[in-house]
C-alpha cells in the first residue's frame, strides 16, 4: 500500500520541472528507491480552494506528487527534508495525502 505526499509551490511549472531534474540527479537513490515523484502541474482555481478550505493560507501556483513506495518513516522524512531544504528559496509545503503538513 502506498501513501501520497503533495508539494505544493510557488514556481512556475517550467522552473518547478527544471529543479526537480537538478535534485533527483543529486539524490537518486532517495528517489529510485522510496519515492515516485509525478510530474508537476499548474495549481488550478479548485488546489487553490481546496487548500484555502483546509486552513492554508498559500498561494500555490504549482504542485506534484510523491507516491511513497515504501512505508519506511525515516526515509520518507528524509525526502521531505530534502525537498524542503532544495526548496527553501521559495513558497514550498508538503502535505501527506494533501491533508496534513508535513
Amino acid at each position: 500500500m502506498s501513501s501520497a505526499i503533495f508539494f505544493h509551490t510557488s514556481l512556475d511549472v517550467k522552473e518547478l520541472e527544471k529543479r526537480l531534474k537538478q535534485i533527483e540527479a543529486k539524490h537518486p537513490e532517495l528517489f529510485e528507491i522510496y519515492f515516485q515523484i509525478d510530474p508537476p502541474l499548474a495549481s488550478d482555481r479548485e488546489t487553490k480552494e481546496v487548500m484555502l478550505e483546509q486552513g492554508f493560507d498559500f498561494d500555490t501556483v504549482s504542485f506534484f506528487m510523491a507516491d511513497l513506495r515504501n512505508e519506511h518513516d525515516v526515509a520518507d522524512q528524509d525526502g521531505v527534508d530534502i525537498l524542503k531544504r532544495e526548496f527553501s528559496d521559495v513558497e514550498f509545503i508538503a502535505l501527506f495525502q494533501n491533508e496534513t503538513i508535513m
